[in-house]
């Protein structure tokens, strides 16, 4: 399997690869911050879902409101192949890179500041 990076490097990539994969890796951060903060949660996909569970102890989170949006517009479309969209473009790829990235590094500082 190809990482996020060498497939938007490829001139001709499926680009439903690094954008699903981008939402994944914010769910995972986002778990990892209820973790973090021993908090239980449900079998969810949905980060918005998600950040609702982490805003009582972190008030902050949905400064990311813009960032969770981005991702989770791609939630079902990446997940199921039944509503997959008819394809994905350089934008949409370079946006959900960005909107996880940002997520990660707004978990990462919550848990090692």
């Amino acid at each position: 399997m190809s990482s996020p990076l060498g497939l938007l490097s490829k001139k001709k990539p499926l680009l439903v690869t690094p954008v699903s994969y981008r939402n994944r890796l914010a769910e995972k951060y986002l778990k990892a911050l209820l973790i973090f903060h021993q908090k239980s949660f449900p079998k969810i996909h949905d980060i918005k879902r998600i950040a609702t569970l982490i805003e009582p102890f972190e008030k902050s989170i949905f400064e990311l409101e813009e960032e969770l949006n981005v991702l989770n517009k791609y939630y079902a479309t990446t997940r199921y192949p039944a509503d997959f969209p008819e394809g994905f473009s350089w934008s949409d790829a370079r946006e959900a890179f960005s909107a996880a990235k940002r997520i990660k590094a707004f978990v990462l500082e919550k848990i090692f500041r």
